[in-house]
């Protein structure tokens, strides 16, 4: 990152987000934006700037941004804003007409425009067209559920052989008591005849 004297770099040393803290561990800070393209291309460092500025940096650097990955999410948010004397009669008014601005999505129009001026209009479009990511459709997900369709008839089938095997085991033990019990009975019978 661009050391201009942005408070990011001591928010991610601070931040009670772990993740946040080791990327302000790991930051780098430079005094040109120049010294940070070489980084980027090596593949030795990633550049923290906002999306549509880098994007606007790394082409004028005749940089193909094609061959890099961009976060598109925010770390943080920016804040537009405007600089008045204190106590201006102007601040009220100014902010609630900055706010309809943002509002009616007149600066992300502006942006965008003003983005479009220096890419060319068709820049968004060829970024869609080289990281093209497919929604699932049921062809991928068939092999799956295929998958889960076996596994459970096989774990039904278990299921079924364990209570045919209790049974058995159940069955079986009833036949050993009944078999007991008429050999018992039988010992008994044979006895009562030798005494009478």
């Amino acid at each position: 990152m661009c050391d201009y004297g942005e408070f990011v770099p001591e928010a991610l040393k601070e931040s009670h987000n772990r993740y946040y803290r080791a990327l302000g561990t790991k930051l780098d800070l430079y005094e040109e934006y120049n010294a940070t393209l070489p980084l980027l291309i090596d593949g030795s460092h990633a550049f923290l700037e906002s999306y549509s500025y880098s994007r606007i940096l790394l082409k004028l650097n005749d940089y193909d941004v094609k061959d890099t990955y961009m976060l598109k999410e925010q770390l943080y948010p920016a804040h537009l804003c405007w600089y008045y004397r204190k106590h201006s009669p102007w601040k009220h008014r100014l902010d609630h007409g900055l706010v309809m601005f943002v509002e009616a999505g007149l600066v992300q129009h502006w942006i965008q425009e003003k983005t479009n001026q220096l890419l060319g209009r068709g820049w968004q479009r060829e970024e869609r067209e080289t990281h093209q990511d497919s929604p699932l459709s049921l062809k991928p997900l068939q092999a799956p559920f295929f998958i889960l369709l076996i596994v459970l008839i096989l774990s039904v089938l278990t299921f079924l052989a364990e209570i045919i095997l209790h049974k058995l085991k159940e069955g079986s033990e009833c036949i050993t008591s009944l078999a007991f019990s008429y050999n018992l009975w039988k010992l008994r019978h044979s006895d009562s005849r030798k005494i009478h």
